[in-house]
C-alpha cells in the first residue's frame, strides 16, 4: 500500500485481504486483532498463522487496483507470476547487469513492482526516487542512467529541464495513459532519445511494449505481446467474439505473470483472458494500440464519445499545454462534453472559443465540447495521470 495510505483505507484493504498484522507508522488506528509492526518483531498465535496459511500460495503479494475496471480490488500474484512478470521485463527491455535503471514511480504501485523485480533479478542496478523531482531524475540521467522508465507526466517535466543530452541513456519507456506527441518530441529534443511505450495492468504485470529502434516501431503503439503473453481483441457487446485487424473493441489478455485471483471479487475471463476494460486495435503483425477505456466513454445521447479521441485532438493546438475531457451533466438523464484545458496564454482572447472552433474542424458536432475550462493545472494521482474525478 501507499505509505501515505489514509488510516481507514488501510484497515478496510487489511481486513478485506485477511491481514493479521499491518507495517506501518503511527496513525493508523488499527482495530482489535490487528498487530502492528514498526521496528520491532511481531508474533502471531497458531490459530491467525493456520488461518492465512488456509488461503494463501506460498510466496504471494497482494496488489490493490487503481479501480479502472470497476471498484478497487486486491490482485494476488504468485511467487510464479511475479518470476514471469520479471523475465518478460527482462527481455523486453534487455536488461543486464550493466544497465543502470532509474525508477521514479512509487514501488507500491504495480508498475513499481514490475521493475522492481525485473532489475534485481537481472542483477542490474535499481536507483529509486522517492518522490519525483524533474532535476533529481535529470541527475541521475547526467550520471550515468541507461533505462527510464515513466510516465507521460516524467517525462513532459523532463523536456523543460535545461540539461545536456545524457550520453549513457539507451532506453525510455512510458506506460500508464497514452504519450503525447509533443511530450514524446519534447523529451526527445532535450535528450535525444526516442521514448517508447510499454502496457501493463495490476492483474497481469508488463505484458507488451515497443521499443525504440526495432523492426516496425511504432511510436503510438504498446507493441507486440512479450513471450508467454496472449493478446486479442473481443467485441465490447459479446467477449466471445473475436475481433479482426484493425476493429475496435475491448482488449483481452493471458500472461503467465497473470493474477491468480481477487481476494474479493471474481476475475472477468473470457477464455482464460483478462477483460481488461480498454479498448484497443490491432493490426496484422499483432501491434497493439490503445484507443480509449470502456467506463471512461460518454453517453451523450444514444452516442459514445471517446474522450481520449477527443484530447488527442486538441492536444494537437499549438496552444495547448495539456487537456482532459469528461462528462457534464445537463440533466439527471443527459450528458454533455467538458473539456478541461492548460493553455500556454490564458490571457489571449477568445482562446475558449478558438479552440472549439479547431474541434468543430476535426470532429463530429456531438464530440466538440459544451464546455470550455480554463485552469492553470491539472490534478495528478501518485502515479501522475491526470485524476479524472477531480477535474
Amino acid at each position: 500500500m501507499h505509505p501515505q495510505i489514509a488510516g481507514p483505507e488501510a484497515r478496510g484493504a487489511a481486513a478485506r485481504a485477511g491481514a493479521v498484522a499491518l507495517i506501518g507508522g503511527e496513525g493508523l488506528g488499527l482495530e482489535p486483532g490487528f498487530a502492528q509492526i514498526s521496528n520491532e518483531a511481531v508474533s502471531t498465535d497458531g490459530a491467525s498463522a493456520e488461518r492465512v496459511a488456509s488461503h494463501r500460495p506460498p510466496g504471494a503479494i497482494v496488489i490493490g487496483s487503481s479501480g479502472t475496471t470497476g471498484l478497487p480490488k486486491l490482485a494476488l500474484r504468485t511467487s510464479a507470476s511475479l518470476d514471469a512478470d520479471a523475465a518478460g521485463i527482462i527481455t523486453g527491455m534487455g536488461l543486464t547487469r550493466n544497465d543502470r535503471v532509474v525508477v521514479a514511480t512509487p514501488l507500491c504501485h504495480s508498475y513499481g513492482v514490475d521493475l522492481l523485480v525485473g532489475t534485481l533479478t537481472a542483477g542490474a542496478s535499481l536507483r529509486v526516487v522517492g518522490r519525483f523531482d524533474a532535476e533529481t531524475v535529470a541527475a541521475e540521467l547526467a550520471a550515468g542512467a541507461t533505462v527510464l522508465p515513466g510516465v507521460p507526466f516524467i517525462f513532459e517535466a523532463l523536456a523543460r529541464c535545461s540539461a545536456a543530452r545524457s550520453r549513457s541513456l539507451r532506453l525510455a519507456l512510458s506506460a500508464g495513459s497514452p504519450l503525447p506527441r509533443g511530450v514524446r518530441d519534447g523529451f526527445f529534443d532535450v535528450w535525444g532519445v526516442e521514448v517508447g511505450q510499454l502496457y501493463g495492468a495490476t492483474e497481469l504485470g508488463t505484458v507488451s511494449m515497443d521499443v525504440p529502434g526495432t523492426a516496425g516501431f511504432d511510436a503510438a503503439s504498446v507493441g507486440r505481446p512479450l513471450p508467454g503473453v496472449s493478446m486479442r481483441i473481443v467485441d465490447v457487446e459479446d467477449a466471445n467474439r473475436l475481433l479482426g485487424a484493425g476493429e475496435e473493441g475491448q482488449l483481452a489478455v493471458r500472461a503467465d505473470s497473470m493474477l491468480a485471483a481477487y481476494l474479493d471479487g471474481e476475475v472477468p475471463l473470457t477464455d482464460g483472458h483478462l477483460l481488461t476494460g480498454d479498448l484497443a486495435t490491432m493490426d496484422a503483425e499483432g501491434r497493439v494500440r490503445i484507443t480509449g477505456r470502456l467506463k471512461l466513454l460518454i453517453d451523450v445521447g444514444a452516442y459514445k464519445v471517446n474522450p481520449l479521441e477527443v484530447e488527442s485532438v486538441l492536444g494537437a493546438h499549438p496552444e495547448v499545454v495539456e487537456c482532459v475531457i469528461v462528462p457534464i451533466a445537463a440533466s439527471e438523464t443527459v450528458q454533455r462534453v467538458r473539456a478541461v484545458v492548460v493553455v500556454r496564454d490564458r490571457g489571449r482572447p477568445h482562446i475558449a472559443e478558438d479552440l472549439r472552433e479547431y474541434l468543430r474542424d476535426r470532429l463530429a458536432p456531438i464530440k466538440v465540447p459544451r464546455v470550455v475550462e480554463l485552469v492553470d493545472s491539472l490534478p495528478r494521482t501518485t502515479m501522475g495521470k491526470v485524476a479524472r474525478d477531480r477535474v
